[in-house]
């Protein structure tokens, strides 16, 4: 059993690199955490969802038919369910605007950043994002939280529950800012017109989560349940519209995405 967190970055590592190894010779550019450790709200079952980003050898791109599936991950002991992505395919989902691996950019937990990477790619994806098909992507997260326990009600299961919250608060950042949201779900819910009261109830829950299991339920307090109510509507009201400023930032992001791309594959 892997104790201390320094003790799981360590077997994270030494996973990383064997993969490298094992898939042809990757060079992996960055690998954080997401899931429920990268935002905030673990359970003392929670596994380590480490997502990495990659280049293969330079002759791995010069083939007329690809056979690489871009994805190399698997399910390892003590929990670790490691992910990693060809960067052709993280750089082209970044370009469309996907909010999922956009959120790896916000990680607090960073395990590898070879030579800045990480950085680089984050600045070059910023304009790409989409707030219409992130508000989407989040709404569609908290519908299939709520949907796995039946419906709100007075109580809840903790992952579901904090999927819930933390679905909504960032559908409503981008409702209201019209940019990515904090990966941290404490961040994105300091950042919202919440009542204090409600910030601490949800902060003591987290907390409760903590040391419990996934699965165990909890009281939904009032001030919850307004977090959770279903704001779809709201989305289909908005106007989503690209500014001609937020059209030039996608066709400039595109072009240093597609830049960078070749640059780490040749370097």
């Amino acid at each position: 059993m892997i104790g201390t967190a320094a003790e799981k970055a360590a077997a994270i590592e030494e996973t990383l690199s064997w993969m490298e190894r094992a898939n042809g010779g990757l060079r992996i550019l960055f690998a954080v955490e997401s899931g429920s450790r990268a935002w905030g709200f673990e359970s003392a079952d929670s596994d380590w969802d480490v997502r990495a980003v990659a280049v293969r050898p330079v002759e791995g791109y010069l083939y007329l038919k690809d056979e690489s599936s871009g994805t190399w991950g698997e399910m390892f002991p003590g929990n670790l369910d490691i992910v990693i992505w060809d960067l052709r395919k993280a750089a082209l989902h970044w370009a469309k605007g996907n909010p999922a691996p956009m959120e790896w950019f916000g990680s607090p937990i960073l395990y590898r950043d070879s030579g800045g990477w990480l950085a680089r790619l984050r600045e070059a994806a910023r304009g790409s994002f989409l707030p219409e098909r992130a508000a989407w992507h989040y709404a569609a997260m908290w519908s299939k939280a709520i949907e796995r326990t039946g419906g709100a009600g007075p109580r809840m299961p903790f992952k579901p529950l904090c999927y819930a919250l933390r679905a909504n608060v960032c559908a409503r950042w981008v409702l209201l800012r019209r940019t990515m949201p904090p990966t941290c779900f404490a961040d994105a819910l300091d950042g919202m017109d919440v009542p204090s009261a409600t910030r601490a109830e949800i902060r003591g829950m987290v907390a409760r989560k903590a040391a419990a299991a996934e699965w165990d339920e909890t009281d939904v307090t009032p001030g919850m349940a307004a977090l959770l109510e279903d704001i779809r509507g709201e989305l289909h009201a908005a106007r989503w519209e690209a500014t001609p400023e937020e059209i030039a930032r996608r066709r400039e992001s595109a072009a240093e995405l597609e830049r960078l791309f070749r640059q780490a594959v040749l370097e």
